[in-house]
């Protein structure tokens, strides 16, 4: 994967920038979601208002929680967007199954998007 960093650059940061849009041929935020549950060992924490997922990604959750990789996903209580909440919760209620933990905000609209790998790693 090519992130565009200059190598020259002398930045002392742990950080790293990823760009993406749906105008370009292959997602690289994709890619770091792909990458980041693949890596996990122990446990993943993830905030978001929307949850609908590609195929890769999906199989790739399947995969972690198969793994004993403890995962979370915080989704609002409230949604902005009806039939995208709809969706969110019919795809969240998929992977129960397989262990998923899902926390409701209750009562209120959680529009952060964040995730914790590891509680080392965060985006």
């Amino acid at each position: 994967m090519n992130y565009e960093i200059d190598p020259t650059l002398n930045i002392n940061s742990n950080a790293l920038l990823l760009t993406d849009s749906p105008s370009y041929n292959h997602s690289k935020i994709e890619d770091f979601f792909l990458l980041s549950l693949a890596n996990a060992k122990q446990s993943i924490k993830i905030a978001t208002p929307y949850f609908t997922i590609t195929n890769s990604l999906e199989k790739q959750l399947i995969i972690a929680l198969k793994s004993n990789v403890d995962i979370t996903i915080y989704f609002p209580g409230l949604p902005d967007k009806n039939f995208v909440y709809k969706v969110g919760l019919n795809q969240l209620n998929k992977f129960i199954k397989f262990g998923l933990k899902v926390k409701i905000y209750d009562d209120h609209f959680l529009h952060t998007k964040m995730g914790i790998i590891d509680d080392q790693v965060a985006w």
